[in-house]
């Protein structure tokens, strides 16, 4: 459902300029859940897996995930744009080619480099663990769980706050990739705006001094 009451629009460059900021708040928080919920389950559960449950040949794998957070945040939405954009429209036939749901993925894409690197406590762990395990007759599942997930629960609350601090503040991905348009709408196939895209995309071009380069800084 979209929400075309005045009251809720960002236009400030309309005959009658409108500068509310709730439609900026609700793409900013509708992309980010939505990357969080995509990344966190996916990056931590991998880095888990690897360091209990598979064995130790399997980690090299681990470079391969960490070399995700090195890819420049515009490289991504280029490949938003050109690639995933058409092709994702043509599977699922909706109607915004940029929308929330591909500027989240995209950034759950990027964010889970750095989710799995900050799971890196739980390789000390888990040498500890494949030694004593056998020995104590524990399972596998028993024991990651029991003596991994647990006592590092604060080191993950701890990853998922960073990681919304920076999802948060990203700007490339969701400037190219979330179609750029100020609608107050919790549909995650509606276009969106946050507020890091306005503020690259309007600050540069207005006039120092006016409400809506007060309002951008």
């Amino acid at each position: 459902m979209i929400y075309d009451h005045p009251a809720y629009i960002w236009q400030p460059t309309g005959e009658i300029p409108k500068f509310n900021i709730v439609p900026l708040i609700v793409g900013s928080l509708k992309v980010t859940i939505l990357a969080l919920l995509f990344s966190v389950p996916l990056s931590l559960g991998a880095r888990l897996r690897l360091a209990t449950l598979s064995p130790a040949s399997a980690r090299i794998h681990q470079a391969r995930h960490r070399m995700l957070a090195g890819i420049p945040s515009v490289v991504m939405g280029f490949f938003a744009l050109n690639v995933m954009a058409g092709a994702l429209q043509a599977i699922f036939h909706y109607q915004s080619a940029l929308n929330s749901l591909l500027a989240a993925l995209l950034s759950a894409w990027q964010w889970s480099g750095g989710f799995f690197h900050c799971g890196r406590r739980l390789d000390q762990c888990a040498a500890k663990l494949r030694s004593s395990r056998p020995r104590l007759g524990s399972s596998r599942w028993h024991a990651a769980w029991q003596v991994v997930v647990r006592p590092h629960c604060p080191a993950f609350f701890a990853a998922v706050v960073l990681g919304f601090g920076r999802a948060v503040g990203e700007t490339m991905i969701v400037l190219m990739a979330s179609g750029n348009a100020s609608i107050m709408s919790w549909n995650i196939l509606d276009s969106a705006r946050t507020i890091t895209a306005t503020i690259a995309a309007e600050l540069g071009e207005a006039v120092m001094g006016s409400p809506h380069y007060r309002y951008c800084s």
